[in-house]
């Protein structure tokens, strides 16, 4: 049986075909082109999302800083998905003429100029930036698994579990410290923005050791026209490919909505922009860590990292120290059945004095007081809602 090739080399040339890359080297030679292999794929796959993860935590910040409206927003959280479907179909005719290693590093220099122009200058790059690194991300997206399987296809299942935790690990991180990163510089965006150039330009500098290797596909002879032509597949007449084509959508439908807008529903609700974002890493880890972490200990992380995310948005809302005195005078006011301080009342029961009169005085509220939902159910069931 014929030995695999190591995983430094490409794989072996088929029939009639030109050989591919350098010829086989020594033991040592060996390892270290396998770890290079394996830093290249690592530093390229962690680029694959965190440009487009690290803007949700701070949209509210962009909108407020570059004058942005709701529907731009809008637009700006869909512009990785419209670049995705729109050049996912170059990769495989760029790949056929340059080969897939040079293409990825200039993929890895698009992804690097898009981010740092977008970080540069935000008010005018912020969606040219995008554009260009979204468009970049789409062609690794696509050339990445290929080129694992055809440079070490005896371990390509180990590899690509490896650049899907890459993967996960730099979506996680960029929705994890965008907002701290801008609390930190002061409000600035073009740091926050263009810090994420920078494992972009390092991954680029790194996959320069993978262009010596290139697949070579020598064009086929010319079929002969006299006899019948092969039959062309007609993939939309099977139910098939287009059960497989609503699967995909939805799953990238579902993903990208919670990824853009999570942290900002989050935010709505009451916590700080740092526990959305920690809130968020939670759901990003549950849908692409799944693949190489063991199912116990994702659970057991995604946990910690949610308490600790809804500790973190509640804890400046009530001190401690007010939330347990709030908490007994409610209790002394239950056992004397005044029921005159409340942890939370509603609009009608605040603009009423607590003279034990309320009921004589909801006739006197304007309508729009009136307009929160059952004012006295609010005073009976004394919601308690401090942590």
């Amino acid at each position: 049986m014929a030995n695999l090739p190591a995983a430094g080399e490409p794989a072996g040339p088929a029939a009639g075909q030109p050989a591919t890359g350098p010829p086989a080297r020594g033991p040592g030679r060996r390892s270290l082109e396998t770890a290079l292999l394996v830093i290249s794929i690592v530093a390229l796959a962690f680029n694959l999302r965190a440009a487009i993860t690290s803007l949700p935590p701070i949209f509210p910040e962009l909108e407020q800083r570059l004058g942005l409206s709701p529907a731009t927003m809008t637009v700006l959280a869909a512009t990785p998905v419209l670049c995705f479907g729109a050049v996912s179909g170059l990769a495989a005719w760029l790949s056929r003429r340059l080969g897939e290693e040079r293409v990825l590093f200039g993929a890895l220099i698009l992804v690097s100029a898009g981010l740092l122009l977008r970080g540069a200058l935000p008010g005018t790059m912020l969606f040219p930036g995008t554009i260009v690194a979204c468009g970049a991300i789409a062609i690794m997206n696509v050339l990445l698994a290929s080129m694992i399987k055809r440079r070490w296809p005896a371990r390509a299942g180990l590899l690509i579990g490896i650049y899907l935790t890459s993967l996960s690990t730099g979506a996680v991180i960029a929705s994890l410290i965008s907002v701290p990163l801008y609390d930190t510089t002061g409000g600035s965006v073009q740091v926050t923005l263009g810090l994420w150039g920078l494992p972009a330009v390092a991954a680029t500098l790194i996959w320069i050791t993978q262009l010596r290797y290139r697949r070579r596909v020598p064009r086929p002879p010319a079929q002969p026209r006299t006899g019948p032509g092969r039959p062309r597949a007609h993939v939309h007449r099977h139910a098939l490919a287009w059960q497989v084509t609503a699967f995909m959508g939805l799953q990238s439908l579902l993903y990208y909505a919670a990824i853009s807008w999570l942290p900002e529903l989050f935010r709505d609700r009451g916590d700080s922009a740092a526990a959305a974002g920690t809130l968020a890493v939670g759901f990003l880890r549950a849908s692409t860590g799944g693949w190489t972490v063991p199912v116990i200990l994702l659970l057991l992380i995604c946990g910690v990292e949610l308490t600790v995310g809804l500790f973190a948005g509640r804890a400046k809302l009530l001190p401690v120290s007010e939330a347990r005195e709030t908490t007994e005078t409610t209790e002394a006011s239950e056992a004397t059945g005044t029921g005159s301080t409340l942890v939370s009342r509603s609009p009608a029961e605040q603009a009423l004095p607590v003279d034990g009169t309320q009921a004589d005085n909801y006739s006197k509220l304007p309508a729009a007081a009136m307009s929160w939902p059952n004012p006295r159910a609010g005073c009976a069931k004394r919601h308690r809602w401090n942590l």
